[in-house]
């Protein structure tokens, strides 16, 4: 099992689209947060934090049952660990990470302590990630914005640290990175 993981912008998805065509058996489980948000949007919650708490909850939970009924050959866009990254960082709650941490322990150390799953950052300059969001007419980047300021900084040694190979992007052939990354497994 590969997770692909990244800021918006950086090539994930053109990476994940070179994996499958090198090799078709791969299924792509993509970052869809309407499957987890939909069902919220009626929930009344004590207060934003108990909304968050159980939003991130969640999305661990989905992307636990995605990790056992998964295929061997499952491909994670930005999910996992990025959601653990998130629950761990989200500036409103900084106040709140032992909070956060001991309430979703169990969860997390389940995803970290996975081995059956290879992490992978991709990593290229802030330049060239604007560059690419202002160009790709594609898709909505909304929270592009809020992550740059508030998440980017350590954003990739977090990952790193947690246990995901950074692959640097820069101006490289999306077909080269996914070789390495199939290389590496």
């Amino acid at each position: 099992m590969i997770l692909i993981l990244g800021c918006s912008g950086v090539g994930k998805s053109t990476i994940i689209k070179e994996i499958k065509s090198l090799e078709d058996h791969w299924v792509v489980l993509e970052e869809n947060v309407n499957d987890v948000l939909e069902p919220l949007r009626n929930m009344s919650f004590s207060s934003p934090y108990e909304k968050f708490i159980t939003t991130q909850e969640r999305f661990l939970e989905r992307d636990i049952l995605e990790l056992n009924q998964g295929s061997r050959y499952s491909l994670f866009d930005n999910r996992l660990t990025e959601y653990i990254f998130y629950l761990l960082h989200h500036p409103d709650y900084l106040n709140r990470i032992d909070e956060s941490r001991m309430r979703l322990n169990s969860i997390i150390e389940r995803i970290l302590g996975d081995n059956r799953v290879r992490s992978f950052y991709l990593s290229d300059s802030i330049t060239n990630i604007e560059s690419r969001v202002k160009s790709d007419h594609t898709r909505s980047r909304n929270f592009w914005s809020y992550f740059m300021e508030h998440l980017f900084p350590f954003h990739e040694e977090w990952h790193s640290i947690n246990g995901a190979r950074v692959i640097p992007i820069n101006d490289r052939n999306p077909k080269d990175i996914a070789v390495e990354i199939l290389n590496a497994l």
